[in-house]
């Protein structure tokens, strides 16, 4: 059974692919391929880090596409194409570039915010978390089943408590420490970006119901 056919039946308000998605897959594929650039110049790397107690907005956002070695950049790479496969898969893929952005934006400000602030900061982990709280939530507005809609908002909560929990625990990546506070700022950016989203669409739904229980 083909896979296009099992997502429409799943999520019955999927249509077709248009030509606004596949200029979304597009810029989706920019963002992989410029993370990919700077990881295969070196010298540049280093130069476009993020130091939150000094740097302008827009630095911080440019230090996401910058990742520290070699597991760094294929972890989240390989993370932002699931992700992007997902929001394909679901119609959702221009929301899934909108989430990544407002979480990156989160990010920053959450890393300025800090006393007292990271010495430095890169790579793209805290704006895919706010993916992952947001795009399960989105599965679940889109989903026909009950069931699929429970389990997308217990994968939703529990990547926030995954979020939480490492900011105790820390942790390194390939020998570097790990700001584990931007995981926090981008899974809160994702998760403000989803209620945004979803509470016109609740509202509608339960307008349409009074509607229906009206005549």
């Amino acid at each position: 059974m083909p896979f296009p056919f099992l997502v429409r039946r799943a999520f019955p308000t999927v249509r077709k692919s248009s030509g606004s998605a596949w200029l979304a897959v597009g810029v989706l594929g920019c963002l992989g391929l410029g993370v990919l650039l700077i990881g295969l110049i070196p010298a540049v790397e280093g130069s476009l880090y993020f130091h939150p107690g000094q740097d302008p907005l827009w630095r911080g956002l440019l230090a996401q596409l910058v990742h520290v070695n070699l597991a760094h950049m294929v972890l989240n790479l390989v993370t932002l194409l699931g992700v992007g496969g997902m929001a394909l898969a679901i119609g959702r893929l221009w929301g899934l570039l909108a989430c990544l952005m407002l979480s990156a934006l989160a990010v920053c400000f959450g890393l300025q915010a800090e006393q007292p602030p990271l010495a430095w900061y890169a790579g793209l982990s805290g704006a895919l978390y706010g993916a992952g709280a947001w795009l399960p939530l989105a599965v679940a507005e889109r989903a026909a089943s009950r069931s699929i809609q429970a389990l997308a908002v217990l994968i939703c909560l529990a990547i926030g408590a995954k979020a939480w929990l490492s900011l105790s625990a820390g942790g390194l990546l390939a020998g570097v420490s790990v700001a584990s506070s931007s995981h926090v700022y981008g899974y809160l950016g994702g998760l403000c970006y989803a209620v945004f989203r979803g509470v016109p669409v609740i509202y509608r739904r339960w307008h349409m119901r009074g509607d229906v229980t009206d005549q």
